[in-house]
């Protein structure tokens, strides 16, 4: 197995675009801010940006019952929409969910989107979020047509795009921190197998015929090379960390052999399972309860 393995990083590791240039690494890092701050209103907004005080008929910013947290900010004349990612349990079920076509979460954020849109215009409304949120962010632009922003996102499932893709060209500008495991196993749902439970989100993966949207932009952390702290290479706070950094890390290709990338991240995932194995499992039990009960998976 390692050898076609290896070859698929091998492949991973020459596709990623690290060309980030000083503007788009400015406006990126105004976004991952307001990224940090809907998780729970923590972090410092960029100069200039305020959370929108003005009603929008209609508009739920929060519905716990699905995980869902977000907000609406302003610098006077533009308006995003931030999406939070994973914080709790229900969140983390909401993003197995989707793959199911099963999500609440997907379907409020592009309600709460059209709201936006029309009550600022298309031309002043963008999108923003991280892992779970960059789903729901890319789901949003897809669905209205507004540009977005995202981190680490999650891809849409085939029954999320059947049911909301109504722009498929819109710009979507996604950051993702090199070798991070969201990508990776997104990109490459085989290598789960290797992994405790990891053959039951493997399958997930497949069946759901995930799709990416937008350009992606890479960024390199060295934080992928420590298996303990491996995790943290998904997490805004290091995305932020990064993106402060006036030209960033700098790699290439032939300076990481695919087989000690392989070895950096399986083991990095190890120790996250290690961790996090409780959750998994609940994670499991709950696609398992919504995908009988619904006769098998979410239409393709």
């Amino acid at each position: 197995m390692s050898e076609p393995v290896d070859q698929l990083l091998k492949t991973y590791l020459q596709s990623c675009d690290y060309s980030i240039d000083s503007s788009s690494r400015k406006k990126a890092l105004e976004m991952s801010c307001l990224c940090c701050h809907v998780y729970g209103g923590e972090g410092h907004l960029p100069d200039g940006w305020l959370v929108c005080t003005r009603e929008v008929e209609g508009l739920k910013k929060r519905d716990e019952s699905c995980g869902f947290r977000s907000e609406l900010y302003t610098n006077g004349s533009k308006y995003v929409l931030a999406f939070a990612g994973v914080h709790d349990n229900r969140s983390a079920f909401e993003s197995a969910l989707q793959l199911v076509g099963k999500s609440d979460a997907y379907k409020l954020a592009a309600a709460n989107a059209a709201l936006v849109v029309s009550a600022f215009g298309l031309s002043n409304v963008s999108f923003t979020g991280h892992s779970l949120g960059g789903g729901l962010a890319t789901a949003a632009a897809v669905f209205t047509g507004a540009p977005a922003i995202t981190f680490n996102p999650a891809w849409l499932s085939s029954s999320t795009r059947s049911e909301l893709l109504k722009f498929p060209s819109v710009e979507v500008i996604n950051y993702v921190i090199f070798a991070e495991a969201l990508d990776v196993f997104q990109r490459h749902p085989q290598l789960l197998n290797s992994v405790p439970a990891g053959a039951f989100f493997a399958g997930l993966l497949s069946n759901s015929k995930i799709q990416q949207f937008g350009t992606f932009k890479y960024i390199y952390c060295k934080v992928i090379h420590d298996r303990p702290h491996y995790i943290d290479a998904h997490l805004i706070e290091t995305i932020i960390e990064e993106l402060r950094k006036e030209n960033g890390e700098k790699i290439s290709a032939s300076d990481l052999a695919a087989s000690s990338l392989h070895e950096d991240v399986m083991g990095g995932m190890a120790q996250l399972v290690q961790q996090k194995m409780s959750v998994i499992m609940e994670v499991v039990a709950s696609v398992m309860s919504k995908q009988f009960s619904a006769g098998g998976f979410g239409s393709s």
